[in-house]
This record gives C-alpha cells, sequence and structure tokens, in this order.
C-alpha cells in the first residue's frame, strides 16, 4: 500500500464549571464544547491487476456536552481519597455521513457510512488518594453511550510536586 497525503488529526476542548459546596460534598455543573478534525491520506493499494485508489478525505465534529459531577472527600489515616461520580448528556451538532471516495480498475464510486446518533450520555467515576501535599494517585473510568455505540476509557495517573 502507498500513502500520497498526509494525515492529521486536530482536537479543541474547553470545558467550564463551578463547584457548589452541599454539607460535605462538592456539585459542579458543567458545560463544554469540543471540536474534533480528521484528515485522512490518499493511498492506493498495490500489487493487484486492479488495484483500489481511495481519495482523502476530512471529517468534522462539534460536541456539546452538559451535566454534573459530585465529589465527596473523606480524610482517612493514609490521605484525603476523593470519590466522584460525573454525568452529562452530549450532542454532536453536525452528525453527517462520513463519505468515501474510491476508484478500482478504472470505475469510481462512493460510499457513505452513518455516524452514531447525536445525542449520547457520558458516565464516569474516579477516586483520588492525596496522599500528602505532594503526592497523589487517581484512577478514573469514562464511558460514553449512544444507540449502538459505546466508548470506554480509563486512566491511572500519578502526581508529585517537586
Amino acid at each position: 500500500m502507498r500513502g500520497s497525503s498526509p494525515r492529521m488529526t486536530a482536537l479543541a476542548e474547553a470545558d467550564a464549571g463551578y463547584g457548589v459546596a452541599l454539607g460535605g460534598m462538592t456539585l459542579t455543573p458543567t458545560a463544554g464544547l469540543r471540536w474534533l478534525r480528521v484528515d485522512s491520506g490518499s493511498y492506493t493499494e498495490t500489487g493487484s491487476s486492479e488495484n483500489l485508489s481511495v481519495a482523502a478525505a476530512s471529517q468534522d465534529q462539534v460536541e456539546t456536552s452538559l451535566g454534573a459531577k459530585i465529589a465527596y472527600p473523606v480524610d482517612t489515616p493514609v490521605g484525603r481519597v476523593i470519590p466522584e461520580v460525573k454525568a452529562a448528556w452530549l450532542h454532536d451538532l453536525i452528525n453527517g455521513n462520513v463519505a468515501t471516495t474510491a476508484q478500482l480498475g478504472g470505475a469510481s464510486f462512493a460510499t457513505d457510512t452513518a455516524l452514531p446518533t447525536a445525542d449520547g450520555a457520558e458516565i464516569g467515576a474516579g477516586l483520588t488518594l492525596a496522599a500528602t501535599d505532594t503526592l497523589s494517585v487517581r484512577a478514573e473510568y469514562d464511558g460514553q453511550f449512544r444507540q449502538d455505540y459505546s466508548e470506554h476509557t480509563g486512566m491511572i495517573e500519578v502526581r508529585t510536586r517537586f
């Protein structure tokens, strides 16, 4: 296979929230906006009498989110433990099909692939252990759910201050 143009992915995201103390908990309403652009390069399969050539394509996604997060810090003998849960409604403002054009044996054709539904939900949970003023460990899970689509991510983070 031989590619003839570059591939690029760009992402810009802004989230805002304001924590409100409720007893020992903190409730944080959140709103966000995310833009994602994926440019895929063209390519040609080789080694066949009828090589397939696929044209370069670009796809944009603009997604909004509206939700809330609840955190409840607890002091323990090993440090401050902060469990939190969050939920958000997601909406894709573009939600169009992904078009691909290609040529095989001199015949050109195009295909459209539908994207997941415009509306979805994001849920997540996290647990932070602030062992000292300079050391913390965090585990986090995020899931995104739409009709006929789900996405799961996890992260473990260790932070230290010098």
